[in-house]
């Protein structure tokens, strides 16, 4: 995952420092009231943003009444998060902290209600770090609670990414690429197709409780009215 944080570790340097927040997606806004789940359904609610950014999803749950706690890989993303919650007044009401591994998860101390991991997962690198997620938040989730989250689908990455890949092969569902800002820097992404993570989440005893698909066009390209890429976008319940 080393490729990765380099890469948003520069992208939310800048961010901090020019305060360009990006805005909660409409996509998991959309997700959690059609579930049910957008706001607290008991007191001292509790949830965790796994893989922050600079704090739009973090935002967003305060603002619907959940205590938050933030984390991220990257520093800088940690440190963008903090400024923008600060800004608004919402610091004291999120428990911020840059993580080395999933297992950190366990730091909190707390059972979530609700776990976000938003267009992050894929980034873990390799089927043992995607799983271990599921095996931690399922450990840190409360009986009946959440996790809400994507995968690319499986014409993502069939698509020329301007910003990120130059070259790019697929072994056993792992993703490769090679950084244009690092040159010889590996980028490695996981992402099985819908079935396999289907049956692997009915093998954990998860409940879906939505599934749909988003599409954007891509950056950078000279179609981007008509080349686009996805995502889909899980809530699961701990039955």
């Amino acid at each position: 995952m080393n490729g990765s944080v380099n890469i948003y570790d520069q992208e939310y340097k800048s961010r901090s420092a020019t305060e360009d927040w990006m805005m909660p997606s409409e996509n998991l806004v959309r997700a959690l009231k059609l579930c049910g789940l957008n706001r607290p359904l008991k007191n001292n609610s509790k949830a965790l943003d796994f893989g922050c950014g600079d704090g739009r999803h973090s935002e967003w749950l305060i603002k619907e009444g959940f205590g938050v706690c933030s984390t991220d890989v990257s520093a800088e993303a940690v440190k963008a998060s903090r400024i923008r919650l600060d800004s608004l007044g919402l610091l004291s009401k999120a428990d911020l902290r840059q993580i080395e591994n999933i297992q950190e998860i366990s730091y909190f101390k707390k059972e979530f209600d609700l776990i976000v991991a938003w267009e992050l997962l894929h980034w873990l690198g390799t089927k043992q770090k995607w799983q271990s997620f599921f095996d931690e938040a399922l450990k840190n989730l409360f009986l009946e609670g959440a996790i809400v989250f994507t995968m690319p689908t499986e014409n993502h990455f069939l698509l020329p990414n301007a910003k990120l890949v130059n070259k790019c092969y697929v072994i056993n569902d792992q993703v490769n690429f090679f950084d244009k800002s690092e040159k010889t820097q590996e980028v490695s992404l996981y992402a099985p197709p819908l079935q396999k993570m289907k049956n692997y989440f009915k093998s954990l005893g998860l409940k879906q409780l939505y599934l749909a698909r988003f599409e954007h066009g891509r950056e950078g390209s000279k179609a981007s009215l008509e080349v686009r890429s996805g995502y889909y976008v899980f809530v699961l319940c701990k039955a």
